[in-house]
Formats: C-alpha cells, structure tokens, sequence
C-alpha cells in the first residue's frame, strides 16, 4: 500500500479542525487582505516531512550509479542518495576501503593531489565522496547506501517507504505543525502547533525499530533524531 497527497492533505486540514483549502493557514498580504497555505505549501511541508524521516530514522536502501568522473571528489546532492556507505569503482568487485579525512591528512599531506587509482573514499563535506588517489583518468563507481524517497506531485506519486498508518501518522502532523506556527493570526489553528510532537514521536519510534548497526558509534544513525526532555 502507500499514501499520496489528497488523502494526505485530507488529513492535514483534519488536524487542523479546518474544512477547506480557503481558510487553511491564512496569513496577513500586508495589504490588509489574507493568502492562504494552498496546496503546493501543504504538498511542500509532506514532502519535507518524508525527508527529513528518511535523514533521521528510516533507512531506504539507495545506489547511486556514476557512468564517468574525473575529479577529487563527486557531489551527490541533486540525487537521491543522503549517506553512503560503499563504494565500488570500475565494477570491481570489492569495494574502495572507507577511511576519514583527518587520516587522509595524517597519512598523506598532498592527499588532495596525489594521482593514481582510487583504493579509499572519504565524505569530503556533507555531500560529496572523496577519492583517494585521485583518479588518473576518468572512473566509474557505484555508491550505495541511504537514500530518500522520491517526491509526490498534487496528482502523481506516493509514498511506501514505511507502513501507511505511520506515514498516516506522520507526515500530516509535521505539516499541520508548520502551517499553524506560521498562523498567529488565528489562534484556532496556532494552538495546534501540539501535532509536531506526535511527528517527533513517530520519528522516535522508527529510530529504535532500526538495526542497531545503524545506531551505533560512526553509524549514520548514530544520533536519536529526538532529544527526550530528561536528558542532560
């Protein structure tokens, strides 16, 4: 099964005690008239309710596929993929060794320019794969690891990536929260700014469901995606 945007949205107004699109959010023009949170603003908050879970607490197996590179490192922030894990080079079968950059630096000061085949990779940034050597000439490699989900449109697409009823669950309580924290002229629906922590609890749950080699010591999960209150 899965869940697209209307029953989504539907849910959405729900939350918000609301019936309709026109009086969902509305918000001061500055010109003494309102606009309302239409539905490329609802649709805008599910998606980034969708990866923001998959950053924090899902994982969704991904594999990034590069048919040539040339270059130190790779940027891989207009795909799909949030954290690799390996990474093979010219369809060998073993993959490159992962290793730090403070090791790179210890190991080899001109890490940055030394030239030859790749044996390690590194995360050069939030969302680039480092190379060390960097390569000679032009490579391909294959990266696979967590991704996110593929983005819903008003009339295409769903998501899958966890069962409907927390998706269900979840995502219309992260948008219900941003759309009335942007609504302090109509305390009716500021006041429900409440269903975040719904959201965040979803997200917790999901997060001790997870293989604990995720969790542990450098594992991509390595931090609860929420802090419980009582903590020091």
């Amino acid at each position: 099964m899965a869940k697209a945007f209307p029953e989504l949205k539907n849910e959405v107004i729900r939350l918000l005690n609301e019936t309709g699109d026109t009086v969902v959010a509305e918000i001061p023009d500055g010109v003494g008239g309102t606009t309302s949170t239409n539905n490329a603003g609802i649709l805008q908050y599910l998606n980034d309710a969708a990866f923001e879970l998959c950053r924090t607490c899902v994982y969704l197996p991904t594999t990034l596929t590069v048919a040539s590179h040339t270059g130190r490192t790779y940027d891989f922030s207009s795909s799909a993929m949030a954290f690799p894990i390996t990474v093979h080079i010219n369809a060998n079968a073993s993959p490159l060794t992962r290793c730090g950059e403070n090791e790179l630096r210890s190991y080899d000061l001109s890490y940055t320019t030394t030239v030859g085949e790749p044996t390690y990779w590194y995360e050069a940034g939030y969302n680039n794969i480092g190379f060390y050597a960097v390569p000679s000439t032009s490579i391909a490699f294959t990266a696979r690891g967590a991704g996110l989900p593929t983005a819903i449109t008003e009339g295409s697409g769903s998501f899958s990536f966890i069962s409907d009823d927390l998706l269900m669950q979840a995502l219309p309580c992260y948008a219900a929260r941003k759309i009335a924290l942007k609504n302090y002229d109509d305390p009716s629906i500021v006041g429900r700014a409440f269903w975040g922590d719904w959201y965040d609890q979803v997200r917790l749950q999901l997060w001790t469901r997870l293989d604990p080699s995720y969790k542990g010591p450098n594992g991509i999960f390595s931090v609860p995606p929420v802090i419980s209150a009582g903590a020091k």
